[in-house]
């Protein structure tokens, strides 16, 4: 059956001039339609590809801070075959059409705007969703319900914009989180974020962060890795249950 919109895309490569075919490369075909976009549908599909995603047209238009002419520029987008509707109610769902598309808008990209993109995103789902405050960042059990859906998307775009402070808060979030829901893999990744930005937070965090982080590696049968995190965890543990909670799991990795 093939990938019809790769088919596609081949047909429109195809030109017929005086009886001769010339073809053209998809990747020659994808660069055109993004060369011919304006510079808010620019923006608006990169921000919807370092997105990673699926993500709402009013997100969208918010992390590119115009509401006004989002929905022509996007319908413009949607009949070149950049983007899809994977939802036109109340609120559309948006995405790529194709990760060919993606790959080449990542290509064209440098690394400080793909940062800002990410940025922008992460600012805009902190916004909506509720956010923490910087007086109760250390209470980081003390947070909106409504952020719940959103810590892995947080986590990310925060990591990935190379805003470390608050990267650290939502990857512990979202690795306790994934945790409960027992995603453990999605839990190894997070507390990686939350643990590559420690430093400097109190060493309650710190031990929260070490502690989580060598449990799910211990869950994993990781155990070297997780004893490591315990010798980290054991430098921030300021009581005896915690002393005893390092002890505790320790022991159990020699079983």
């Amino acid at each position: 059956a093939g990938n019809p919109y790769l088919t596609l895309q081949l047909l429109e490569s195809v030109h017929v001039d005086n009886e001769r075919v010339a073809y053209h490369k998809l990747q020659d075909v994808i660069a055109t339609k993004l060369a011919g976009l304006p510079a808010l549908a620019d923006s608006l599909l990169k921000l919807l590809t370092v997105f990673g995603r699926d993500m709402s047209m009013a997100e969208l238009a918010e992390a590119a801070g115009s509401q006004a002419t989002t929905i022509s520029n996007l319908t413009r987008m949607r009949s070149e075959g950049l983007v899809r509707w994977l939802s036109e109610n109340d609120e559309p769902i948006l995405d790529i059409y194709h990760d060919k598309i993606r790959e080449n808008v990542l290509a064209q990209m440098p690394d400080s705007e793909i940062s800002d993109c990410h940025r922008a995103l992460a600012e805009t789902i902190e916004r909506r969703a509720g956010g923490i405050s910087f007086e109760a960042l250390d209470a980081v059990d003390l947070y909106n319900e409504s952020l719940r859906p959103r810590l892995v998307d947080l986590s990310r775009h925060f990591d990935a914009s190379g805003m470390l402070n608050k990267a650290r808060y939502y990857g512990l979030l979202a690795a306790e989180q994934a945790c409960k829901q027992l995603a453990l893999e999605v839990a190894v990744e997070h507390y990686q974020v939350a643990s590559r930005h420690a430093t400097g937070s109190s060493d309650s965090i710190r031990y929260r962060i070490a502690f989580g982080y060598a449990d799910v590696l211990a869950k994993i049968g990781r155990l070297d890795a997780a004893s490591q995190e315990l010798d980290r965890a054991s430098n921030f543990a300021i009581d005896e249950v915690q002393t005893a909670q390092i002890h505790a799991l320790r022991a159990s990795l020699a079983f």
